[in-house]
């Protein structure tokens, strides 16, 4: 009894200690010989910041850990697909060739290019219908509304690839495909620049169509002279369909679609109908002189409402105006592309 009677308060002692009393008393509890004032606060300051570095640290490589595993990638996270790589790579490669004039370094970027097969098979792939690339079902419908349904429609397709884009439209369309490394038996090898040029008017066309074409031409130039150097092919009511990667205009830093309709009336040409998809923008455009849109069954717009003059008229009506159009930044951002056409008179 004497033993437990003894116990008792020493257990009550013990239990103090870890009670609130206990807590109470605990920031007297510090190492012996640490002091106050400044001299002291300022080597506790810089102990406690060297004590939370490493663990700062550690943290930080298991975020890039988990990361380099692929845990918790966001949306916004998801790395280029093979497609867009190997197009962006192509295109890197195509501008340091217009850009260099040795023939010997030009032969070392093509050979590193992989040649044209290596875009091409990326233009199929994103060509496929249901990534939008196949633009000829726009254009057909287009078409049909402003001449009439079933009305025969002579077309230069350049830059054809496969020469697909107009097979379900052959009652009517009557389609001429062109590429400088064709992907089809039907499929002429020519570069649009080289083309011959009709001999006669019954041999012009009725539309010129530059699908994803003018966006694979390295030199700036070049992109310009290929605007108005359809005209040569088409009767004087004929069509340009242009189409671009929606990117060229809503995310350069040298163009948008208001400088892109102003080089288009510059070079000759009334837009009738803009549209612009989740990928792609597309622009029907109408030679400049042509019969007006009341006349013609334009459908859409006329160059901001501006008509075209009534009546036929002659084939060399409609040409360059002489405007020059440079490189001129109009937007400014790191994330911008540098997709740009520029219209030269040395270059026409």
């Amino acid at each position: 009894m004497e033993e437990e009677t003894t116990l008792a308060p020493v257990a009550q002692t013990e239990a103090g200690k870890d009670g609130s009393k206990g807590k109470k008393r605990e920031p007297l509890r510090r190492p012996r010989g640490k002091r106050g004032g400044v001299k002291h606060q300022r080597k506790e300051k810089s102990s406690t910041s060297s004590s939370k570095g490493p663990a700062a640290v550690v943290k930080g490589k298991v975020k890039g850990q988990g990361k380099s595993e692929g845990k918790g990638r966001g949306k916004n996270d998801k790395p280029p697909s093979d497609h867009a790589a190997k197009i962006a790579k192509f295109h890197a490669l195509e501008k340091k060739i217009a850009q260099t004039d040795d023939a010997e370094e030009k032969a070392r970027l093509r050979e590193e290019q992989g040649g044209l097969d290596a875009y091409q098979d990326a233009s199929l792939f994103g060509g496929d219908r249901q990534r939008g690339g196949e633009s000829g079902k726009w254009c057909a419908e287009k078409l049909e509304l402003l001449r009439g349904k079933g009305r025969p429609v002579r077309l230069l397709d350049v830059g054809a690839l496969s020469g697909t884009s107009y097979q379900k439209y052959t009652s009517w369309i009557q389609a001429t495909s062109i590429d400088i490394n064709p992907r089809g038996d039907h499929v002429e090898k020519y570069a649009f620049l080289d083309y011959p040029k009709p001999a006669s008017d019954e041999d012009r066309f009725d539309v010129v169509a530059q699908s994803l074409v003018v966006n694979f031409v390295g030199d700036l130039k070049e992109r310009g002279r290929m605007l108005i150097h359809a005209h040569d092919y088409l009767k004087p009511d004929g069509y340009l369909y242009l189409v671009l990667p929606l990117a060229c205009v809503t995310n350069s830093r040298y163009l948008d679609h208001e400088r892109l309709r102003s080089i288009l009336d510059s070079c000759g040409w009334n837009v009738v109908v803009q549209d612009d998809s989740k990928r792609l923008t597309r622009w029907l455009c109408q030679r400049k002189g042509a019969l007006s849109s009341e006349e013609s069954g334009s459908i859409g717009e006329t160059n901001k409402g501006k008509k075209a003059k009534k009546g036929k008229r002659n084939n060399d009506q409609a040409e360059w105006d002489g405007t020059e159009w440079k490189k001129q930044e109009i937007k400014v951002g790191a994330t911008l592309n540098n997709f740009c056409i520029v219209v030269r008179r040395d270059a026409q």
